[in-house]
């Protein structure tokens, strides 16, 4: 669920009672939800043929003070209330553009609105620390959008597979969980491409042949390679990064991370941590740190101490012109597996 699930338990319970406010602060991460939530909102008020009256879109970024008056305070027509949406308005940063006269026009503004109002801001980002914030979250509602939980994540990937008539096993959502890139709007995409690719039911291997892998999952592959001293998987994997013109330094840095994690691991479980302590001190998700802990089991303490050493090492040599970039990472990986 969303983060300040005090909020959010808020909203659910105004648009249960159909009680609805009239200002309210939208923002975070999780933008497929916070857009669900914004139309739903939307939806709440009837346009009555009167759209452009009634439901009113603001660009945050172009609107002036006249156009948000005129907005503001224009009545409704052929209803009680209407909505006005206003996105990356940026007035919630802590440096905002225009500075003290776009402070006090909204201050001035947000403490009086009119009862047929409801104005949306539509954020990515806020400063909790800013005046406005504080004066919305006083005078309205502050609604945080966060990235859900890997155990709701994987529950919603099951009930979206279901209701599209086919069947996954809880280990095979986490998969491809472990797979995607942050945010239900990359997930719901990887399961479209299911969809349409997959029988009645979704396997591991469909995953492997459809879902695009981030450079994370990549780099996993490389150390996979390193673990069962496969040199030339390592090396095919690494040509293709740089056909792909990956930055070397940005993989050289992922997998110097990678084995960083898999020290940390390694000496947890030494001091006798269990897997939901390894999980939590190293902030993974249920899947990857099962993949830590039977890796970290392959490596030697002294060998993942030279690779996270040697990493600095190679970055010197490139930043003094000694090596480029990718034939220190290649060296870097056959060195590894040696």
């Amino acid at each position: 669920m969303p983060q300040k699930e005090d909020s959010f338990l808020t909203l659910k319970q105004q648009l249960k009672n159909k009680k609805i406010g009239n200002l309210y602060l939208f923002f975070g991460e999780e933008t497929f939800i916070k857009d669900s939530y914004v139309k739903y909102m939307q939806n709440l008020v009837p346009d009555d043929g009167f759209a452009d009256f009634n439901r009113i879109f603001l660009d945050g970024e172009t609107s002036d003070f006249a156009r948000i008056d005129d907005a503001i305070d224009a009545f409704p027509v052929m209803a009680e209330k209407k909505i006005i949406i206003i996105k990356n308005s940026g007035i919630f940063k802590s440096k905002i553009s225009g500075g003290d006269e776009v402070r006090s026009f909204w201050q001035n503004r947000l403490s009086d609105l009119p009862d047929f109002v409801i104005l949306i801001f539509d954020e990515q980002a806020v400063d909790k620390r800013s005046s406005l914030y504080k004066l919305v979250s006083k005078e309205g509602l502050s609604v945080e959008f966060c990235y859900l939980k890997d155990y709701e994540l994987v529950a919603w990937i099951m009930r979206e597979v279901q209701k599209n008539g086919k069947k996954i096993s809880k280990s095979t959502a986490e998969y491809l969980l472990s797979l995607c890139d942050p945010g239900i709007i990359n997930i719901k995409n990887e399961l479209s491409k299911l969809f349409d690719y997959c029988g009645a039911e979704i396997y591991q291997s469909d995953i492997e042949k459809v879902v695009s892998k981030p450079l994370s999952v990549i780099i996993f592959n490389i150390t996979d390679a390193i673990l069962k001293g496969e040199r030339d998987n390592a090396v095919k994997i690494l040509l293709r990064l740089q056909e792909s013109k990956v930055s070397a330094f940005n993989v050289l840095y992922l997998l110097s991370s990678n084995f960083d994690k898999l020290l940390r691991c390694k000496l947890l479980l030494q001091e006798g941590a269990n897997y939901d302590l390894v999980a939590a001190k190293l902030k993974l998700s249920p899947y990857i740190a099962k993949k830590y802990i039977s890796d970290c089991k392959g490596f030697s303490e002294d060998f993942l101490i030279k690779r996270i050493c040697d990493t600095a090492e190679y970055d010197l040599k490139i930043k003094q012109g000694l090596i480029d970039e990718w034939t220190a990472l290649i060296e870097y990986v056959i060195d590894a597996i040696k």
